[in-house]
């Protein structure tokens, strides 16, 4: 079973970028960004974590002092060639043409992107030909296989995907902090529901729900079984978030209120 140790409990910083193949990764990608500057490139980039993600994004920026241009999309009906097509139109290709990479920085709103990536799949050649700088795709695990799916013509112009990754202890300890913070917040009598919300909100560093879910399940990978102590205070946190989630769909909440679902949101 997963029990944290006290001395991680108590770290107060831990740093992804000291993981070995993260170190590797970004040395990598560093080195695609800048062998094609001014041409079209395709870099597909695996990361399933924000957090994590702005970390890399700050430590890219540091070591390689590109200002690389950053677009996102957040609704299920947005896609890639959409996004580029309004880049285009706000900015003049002398503008595009300064830009050393355009990062694509995925995570849609209500988690669904399987018609993501179909424009820029069928456009594919008008991309090339529009774009004179690397297109850095960043894709949680779904991202990419529905990229992959979708897009496959698309996906052949770039090399495997660059994986970024927190470790088993990483996961752990943000696993425990945010769950007693979001505790802490919960419990205490003093703040009223409505500024509970927006407490537990406003942390940016905060998995969202699908992030913690898949914490979840790698660490059950990992290690097994998670202490039921944990588990159950994973079920709290977990129906807390997907209650005010984006990501709970009509269905999902029908299907908890079945017992189908593993969470506690209707009882939140």
């Amino acid at each position: 079973m997963i029990q944290v140790d006290a001395s991680i409990r108590h770290l107060q910083d831990i740093n992804p970028l000291s993981h070995s193949l993260n170190v590797r990764s970004l040395d990598i990608l560093a080195r695609a960004i800048n062998l094609f500057q001014g041409s079209f490139s395709l870099i597909v980039v695996n990361c399933n974590y924000r957090c994590l993600r702005q970390k890399i994004l700050t430590a890219l920026a540091s070591q390689t002092g590109l200002n690389c241009r950053e677009i996102s999309w957040t609704e299920s009906d947005e896609t890639l060639y959409e996004k580029l097509q309004t880049l285009w139109q706000e900015h003049p290709q002398e503008v595009l043409a300064q830009i050393p990479a355009l990062m694509c920085l995925g995570q849609t709103k209500n988690g669904k992107s399987e018609n993501l990536f179909l424009d820029a799949n069928l456009f594919r050649d008008r991309l090339k030909q529009q774009l004179k700088c690397p297109v850095v795709l960043w894709l949680s695990d779904r991202e990419l296989q529905h990229f992959l799916i979708t897009a496959p013509e698309l996906a052949s112009l770039a090399a495997p995907p660059i994986k970024f990754s927190l470790s088993s202890i990483e996961l752990n300890y943000k696993v425990h902090q945010q769950v007693a913070q979001l505790l802490d917040i919960a419990e205490n009598p003093q703040i009223p529901l409505f500024l509970q919300d927006l407490k537990i909100d406003s942390n940016r560093e905060s998995f969202s729900y699908s992030e913690l879910e898949l914490a979840r399940r790698e660490l059950r990978v990992e290690y097994q079984q998670i202490f039921p102590a944990l588990e159950a205070k994973l079920d709290f946190a977990l129906g807390r978030l997907l209650w005010r989630s984006p990501e709970a769909l009509a269905n999902e909440v029908h299907l908890e209120s079945q017992g189908e679902v593993h969470s506690v949101s209707q009882i939140y």
